[in-house]
């Protein structure tokens, strides 16, 4: 009995602190308080050696020296009183002795540290001169590998500590794990009627400062021998110990399932367990854990956390105190599993290795706020309603509709149905929360119907929308934010089946508003586009589903189709107010990057919004049934916003995709044209008509490159036009335009081919060795048409090129002219002619 006290005593000093705490510390506690595992343990090796095949004495020795150690230790054992006294000791002192190795070590002041750093350097030198041949070869501290620059010997000397802290902790933890084990193996299995749980109570307190230490696998273990402990008590058939076949989440469910029928007696033990193995999964953070445990976290679960402390605080004053803490705390714990609302964690967010999915991390937060709602009203506590539940709410719903695809599911459902438990939780407290522009009821509000227009659920949407338009009373500031929430109103509307006067009046008061101010925040900006952008869409959708060719009787209809019409013809100036100016080269970078950033999101739907206009256009074209004025602000604003989007920066697909449009739009142009020059001499407004849409027609497509041009029948287009100008005493101007083309389509390099014709070719046939030859002779045949004063406007030309025009100007001159007024040599044009091909350098 000396030596086993010795023992005791000896195990008893090493465990006072995690520093001497070893591994034979382990071993030394196994031999007193385990004796029968110890012992059995040593009496199956002799049996196993005596069974095994013996061809000398020296075993047969061995064999009967190990069976009469084993007699002699089994001898040698402390009573069950003993075993439990130190047990507890151990227990004891081993949680004490973690405690302090779990408090945050206070870091040595630079200057401590460059002393001690300056006397190592000096006392480094002669140890390591001192060793002598006979000193163990093995260097005095483990090496490592050099994959950092050299630190100095401070930080290894405080990396080593810690390593040697850490194995002192783990040397103590399983001290405590084997003074646990003597102790349940002395008081046997838990009773259902039992009151004292002192053991219980102890192991939770101890998985607590292991979760604390962060020793994950030892704290899963204590937790399942816990969990079977409380099972026995709550009369729940136990699954056996081992795990094979299961995983992990199978293994992580089974800790928080307790049943139907807790005693009262067993609802602090229980839920305390619950709560820690929440700990345990917010320590792991494996979003397959939190999957698996939420369904037994809802409040529709039996056993769930929630259900059972509502339980316990329904006992008395003190166990209601107690209950709201651990309500609290429980709350605090959950919120953690969930990852952040911020936008910046969206990427993390969003992948399923390493969070919960969106909907399910959604799920935790709303418990989280339910769970805060419940201890407020157990606890007497008056919180604060908007900034602590609704506004963190309103982040979440944020945050859940960013990252939670449309394909995935209805999102409303879920939030709706969240929204309104979370306002019964609320109760008489409703009134903390405040309808105003920046609050966060009214911003729950728009979350709510923007998710039920997303889902195309418009009669929610409608409900959401038209009780933000009730409740709020727009001023200077709002006024942005009020149209954009009309706008979201008359998109949900529109996709109804019944209309009446009330969304008349609101396609009018969109419409109106588009011409409206846009003084607001990116954030308003951008949620206005989307509102309108959204109406746009809705719009067309209507105007096609009503354009049956049947007249429309209803006057209501009637009105309603005309100022959509009107909303789709004012988006494109829209889009280039939204947008607004370019950044001027002295420009900062910030307004650069905001001028960037607008054109990228004006890009995603421009097409969209240049496509309804030009339908629309078209549509009032064929039906006789618009004005000049009207088509020509539509069709030039169409073109300015196309020129304001286009940047060097755009890809070259997306740019000849944009360009195409300014050939669509000079079509219509030309479209009006022919539908009115039927009327040519009626009257001098319809003469001026029919030359402003010609006009109109050209100028949006003669800076285009050569293929648009000849897309667009530019060539066409401008005999028609020289015709015009002519009829209409309207020379100068085009004379004016021809010539640009002509100097246009000279820089696009339509005369090389004719100037390298010309050397071996006559002019008739080189003017028609391609497309670009034939469309700048028949421009400049209008030219002649139209200047019959000689002007040399080809100067600015190589000599080559300069030649061939001339050449050609006085051909065409001579073809058209009568036999009385033939050229003759001192006309201005054989004169600059001869000027170029003179006798020294073009002998005959």
């Amino acid at each position: 009995m000396a030596s086993l006290q010795a023992k005791a005593d000896a195990a008893k000093t090493a465990l006072a602190s995690t520093s001497t705490c070893t591994t034979a510390t382990v071993v030394t506690l196994k031999e007193l308080l385990l004796p029968d595992i110890e012992t059995s343990y040593t009496a199956s090796q002799a049996n196993s050696r005596t069974a095994s095949k013996t061809t000398t004495n020296s075993k047969a020795k061995r064999t009967a020296g190990s069976k009469t150690q084993t007699a002699k230790s089994i001898s040698e054992q402390l009573s069950s009183k003993d075993r439990a006294a130190l047990a507890t000791h151990v227990i004891n002192i081993c949680i004490r002795s973690l405690n302090e190795a779990a408090k945050p070590t206070t870091p040595a002041t630079p200057i401590k540290q460059q002393a001690s750093q300056g006397d190592s350097k000096k006392t480094s030198g002669p140890r390591t001169l001192r060793r002598s041949l006979s000193a163990p070869l093995s260097p005095l501290q483990p090496r490592t590998l050099n994959r950092v620059a050299t630190s100095p010997n401070i930080a290894a000397k405080a990396a080593t500590h810690a390593a040697t802290q850490s194995t002192g902790c783990l040397a103590a933890v399983e001290c405590a794990r084997v003074a646990f084990t003597c102790l349940r193996s002395i008081t046997g299995p838990m009773q259902v009627a039992q009151t004292d749980f002192q053991l219980e109570n102890g192991m939770s307190a101890f998985i607590s400062k292991l979760l604390a230490l962060g020793f994950q696998d030892q704290a899963l273990k204590e937790l399942r021998i816990l969990k079977r402990r409380l099972d026995a008590g709550v009369n729940k058939s136990t699954k056996p110990i081992s795990t094979e076949g299961q995983t992990a989440a199978q293994v992580i469910l089974e800790l928080l399932d307790y049943g139907d029928k807790i005693p009262d007696n067993l609802l602090s033990m229980v839920t305390g367990c619950q709560i820690q193995v929440l700990r345990w999964i917010a320590h792991s953070k494996k979003p397959a854990h939190i999957e698996a445990v939420l369904p037994l976290l809802e409040e529709s679960h039996v056993s769930s956390p929630i259900n059972l402390l509502v339980r316990s605080g329904a006992k008395n004053a003190k166990e209601t105190q107690k209950a709201a803490r651990q309500l609290a705390s429980l709350s605090q714990t959950l919120l953690s599993l969930a990852p952040s609302v911020s936008s910046k964690e969206d990427a993390v967010a969003t992948e399923l290795r390493l969070s919960p999915s969106p909907t399910s991390a959604f799920k935790l937060q709303v418990l989280c706020f339910k769970i805060q709602l419940r201890w407020w009203k157990m606890a007497g506590h008056r919180g604060n309603v908007e900034d602590d539940i609704l506004s963190p709410f309103s982040r979440c719903v944020r945050a859940y509709t960013r990252r939670q695809p449309p394909t995935n599911g209805l999102t409303y459902d879920l939030i709706a149905a969240s929204f309104h438990a979370l306002m019964d939780l609320v109760g008489p407290h409703k009134s903390q929360a405040k309808a105003s522009f920046d609050s966060a009821l009214t911003s729950i509000y728009q979350l709510l119907g923007v998710a039920a227009q997303t889902d195309r659920q418009n009669d929610a949407a409608c409900h959401w929308f038209q009780k933000l338009k009730d409740i709020l009373v727009p001023d200077g500031e709002s006024a942005i934010r009020m149209f954009s929430i009309s706008a979201r109103l008359l998109a949900a509307l529109l996709k109804q089946s019944k209309h009446d006067t009330k969304t008349q009046q609101l396609v009018q008061e969109v419409t109106e508003s588009l011409e409206g101010s846009l003084s607001g925040n990116i954030t308003d900006l951008n949620e206005l586009l989307e509102s309108l952008s959204l109406v746009r869409r809705s719009a067309v959708g209507f105007l096609v589903s009503n354009s049956n060719g049947s007249e429309v009787k209803d006057d209501t209809l009637k009105l309603i189709l005309e100022h959509l019409k009107t909303f789709i013809t004012k988006f494109p100036r829209f889009g280039r107010r939204w947008l607004g100016a370019p950044p001027s080269r002295d420009a900062s970078a910030k307004s650069v990057l905001q001028f960037d950033q607008r054109r990228e999101v004006l890009m995603q739907s421009i097409n969209q919004i240049l496509d309804g206009a030009l339908v629309v256009i078209n549509g009032d074209i064929q039906a006789d049934s618009i004005t000049w004025k009207h088509m020509d602000e539509v069709l030039w604003d169409c073109n300015k916003l196309i020129d304001a989007v286009l940047d060097p920066t755009i890809s070259r697909a997306r740019t000849e995709q944009l360009s195409g449009y300014f050939a669509k739009i000079s079509s219509l142009y030309f479209a009006r044209y022919n539908q009115i020059r039927k009327d040519l001499g009626k009257s001098k407004q319809v003469n001026k008509e029919i030359l402003q849409c010609l006009s109109r027609s050209i100028e949006i497509i003669q800076d285009r490159p050569m293929a648009q041009q000849e897309k667009a029948h530019m060539s066409t287009k401008l005999e028609l036009f020289a015709d015009l100008c002519k009829a209409a005493n309207r020379s100068e101007d085009a004379i004016r335009t021809l010539r640009s083309i002509c100097t246009n389509m000279i820089e696009e390099g339509a005369l090389v081919n004719v100037t390298t014709a010309l050397d071996s070719q006559p002019p008739s046939i080189a003017w028609s060795a391609d497309d670009k030859a034939e469309i700048l002779s028949r421009t400049l045949r209008s030219i002649a048409k139209l200047d019959h004063s000689w002007n040399d406007w080809a100067f600015f030309l190589p000599e080559g090129e300069r030649a061939a025009v001339l050449e050609h100007l006085m051909q065409i001159v001579g073809d058209t002219a009568a036999r009385a007024e033939r050229l003759k040599l001192h006309d201005p044009s054989v004169q600059a002619l001869l000027r170029i091909y003179t006798p020294d350098r073009f002998p005959m």
